[in-house]
């Protein structure tokens, strides 16, 4: 990864789709959040997701900007604009804490590199290509009515 931006972007891309379990604490019951864990047959992501929430909230709970952004994530976890404020409150805060962006680091998975594609809102996307050189992941993620057609992840 190259900068707390990169390291920000990977970060809310796992925590995201977990938000609102993760950051209204109480919002969603028990029962809600393995039933949704259990429909996506996510738990491993889940468990990364809470880790690096743990973390951050650890680090930066009395940051205000983080704070509200988080819970716009929470509100509307698909939301783009929702999404960039929280990269930016985040990338922000790791930019002048970067012994904290060392720790996230390590727990979204070391240096490796993340390639991931979100296909939402009934969208369509064609033609994508990954190209990953040395180690890391690449995903795919298709929601909410979406298509995705000719998506070709090659490792290098």
């Amino acid at each position: 990864m190259a900068g707390p931006g990169d390291l920000a972007t990977a970060a809310v891309s796992l925590v995201a789709p977990f938000a609102p379990y993760l950051i209204s604490a109480g919002k969603a019951g028990g029962k809600a959040l393995a039933e949704a864990i259990g429909k996506k047959g996510r738990e491993a992501a889940w468990n990364k997701a809470k880790a690096l929430w743990d973390r951050i909230a650890a680090y930066f709970s009395e940051a205000p900007a983080l704070h509200g952004a988080a819970l716009a994530v929470a509100a509307e976890p698909e939301d783009a604009t929702y999404r960039a404020t929280l990269v930016k409150a985040l990338g922000d805060l790791l930019q002048r804490h970067p012994e904290v962006a060392d720790e996230l680091l390590k727990l979204i998975g070391g240096k490796d590199s993340v390639q991931s594609v979100l296909i939402t809102g009934k969208s369509r996307a064609e033609n994508i290509v990954q190209d990953l050189e040395g180690a890391g992941t690449q995903t795919v993620d298709i929601r909410q009515g979406s298509t995705g057609k000719s998506i070709r992840q090659r490792k290098k």
